[in-house]
């Protein structure tokens, strides 16, 4: 088969006929640009904006394979009549059937104007005054520039309260027309909320409360950054750390005094650390005890008249009895008040007394109804002293007056009485009295009463 070789366009193109090879050697390329891009091209030079690209196509652009080259590396996957550059550097192609490559074509980036937003912090907690500053690299002279929404029209430098996570955006655009936009993000975190403890007790002294808990705090930095702290006070005013208290729940040990806890959330996050806002309070009562007198004496025959106090108002009382010495009857198996009143004797004519034990348990008021320790009451029942003698003067007669009567002396609460028709004149409390007998004649008699010492 004869081939023809023909000059065009300073090119060499070889034809082929049936399935043979054609080819444009050295391959030309034409350079387009793309609209909307700020595209400069003189000669072989191209210019655009990072970001942006132009238009090579090589010609012949079919019957043949093409191989890309930037920087006399070939760009692998680019085997088409049409390349998108996109960095600075040389660039040509290779079509088969023709050793010789494309003219180059230089491909230069316009610089991209730089700057940046400039933050007071970056991380913030909910509320807080955020300093915002537009800074161009090397300055702002050389660019257009401003503020993109929500802050259009803001001055370069501006602030504002950041409530929640937000990106400040502003534009710069340089004298050949390439533009960025820049940003930087104000993170905000949510003030910490600890959570509500629970709950509100009443006990009794020198018992534990149940364990304290709550839900875990929110906000901040979000869950798993929470560490904690337990605190006590007495008076609502002076706190102090619980040593070891750091979990999430606390159980306190026993109490012998009112309490008030609360814990503290701390978090990694610039939200201040949090106290409870409101504290528990564990109301401690008083276990009650018996401050009567704990033992006493009466006479055979005698009530025990005893009143029952304790150191806690509202306090409660049952008991017990018992005769835990000598024969003593009237004692009440049990009862309850705030006296006890049982009438006691002894078998009368004996000198021996008689022993009464009351058990007493004090009980406190509602709520907790503490219980106190048993108190025994020990009651000692006296025999009744027996008088030795009455003496006096007797016959006598009727209307004779200075009537000596006496008993024996040295005792204590002397009672006198004598029959109808007789008047005590003086003496009466003493070991002896003077009688007058003004009428009836007949039997008379005297008694008396008193008490031993």
């Amino acid at each position: 088969m004869k081939k023809y070789l023909l000059p065009i366009l300073f090119s060499v193109i070889f034809f082929g006929f049936g399935n043979e090879l054609k080819a444009q050697c050295p391959p030309e390329i034409n350079i387009s640009a793309i609209p909307g891009t700020n595209t400069v091209i003189s000669g072989n030079n191209v210019s655009f904006c990072p970001g942006d690209s132009c238009l090579l196509t090589a010609s012949p652009s079919s019957g043949v394979t093409y191989e890309w080259y930037h920087d006399g590396n070939i760009i692998a996957g680019e085997t088409t009549n049409v390349y998108y550059p996109n960095a600075n550097g040389e660039y040509h192609v290779i079509v088969s059937g023709c050793a010789d490559p494309s003219i180059s074509v230089n491909v230069n980036l316009f610089p991209l104007p730089n700057g940046m937003v400039k933050l007071s912090s970056s991380l913030v907690c909910s509320g807080t005054d955020v300093d915002v500053e537009l800074e161009g690299i090397p300055d702002l002279n050389s660019y257009d520039y401003g503020w993109l929404s929500p802050f259009d029209g803001y001055p370069i430098d501006f602030t504002f309260e950041a409530t929640g996570t937000t990106t400040v955006r502003a534009f710069l655009a340089n004298e050949q027309g390439c533009s960025r936009i820049i940003s930087n993000t104000v993170v905000v975190q949510q003030p910490i909320d600890p959570g509500d403890i629970s709950a509100d007790q009443q006990i009794c002294s020198g018992t534990p409360p149940e364990m304290l808990t709550g839900p875990a705090a929110t906000g901040g930095a979000g869950p798993g950054t929470y560490t904690y702290q337990w605190q006590s006070s007495t008076n609502g005013v002076t706190w102090s750390n619980i040593s070891g208290a750091t979990s999430l729940s606390y159980q306190p040990g026993e109490l012998t005094e009112t309490t008030l806890f609360r814990r503290i959330v701390f978090n990694d996050s610039p939200c201040p650390a949090v106290t409870q806002y409101t504290p528990v309070t564990i109301t401690v009562d008083e276990i009650p005890t018996v401050t009567s007198p704990s033992s006493i004496s009466i006479c055979s025959y005698e009530a025990v008249d005893y009143v029952i106090t304790s150191d806690v108002p509202g306090t409660t009382f049952a008991w017990t009895g018992a005769n835990t010495s000598g024969t003593v009857t009237g004692i009440s198996a049990s009862g309850s008040g705030t006296s006890i009143n049982d009438i006691l004797t002894i078998p009368p004519g004996g000198m021996a007394s008689g022993i009464a034990t009351y058990t007493i348990i004090p009980t406190g008021p509602a709520p907790t109804f503490c219980e106190g320790e048993p108190f025994e009451l020990v009651v000692t029942v006296l025999p009744l002293p027996i008088p030795s003698f009455i003496d006096g003067a007797t016959p006598v007669c009727v209307g004779s007056s200075g009537n000596l009567y006496r008993t024996e002396p040295g005792m204590t609460n002397y009672d006198w009485t004598i029959s109808n028709g007789g008047t005590i004149n003086s003496g009466q409390g003493t070991y002896e009295i003077s009688v007058t007998w003004t009428s009836n004649a007949g039997p008379k008699w005297v008694r008396v009463s008193y008490t031993g010492t």
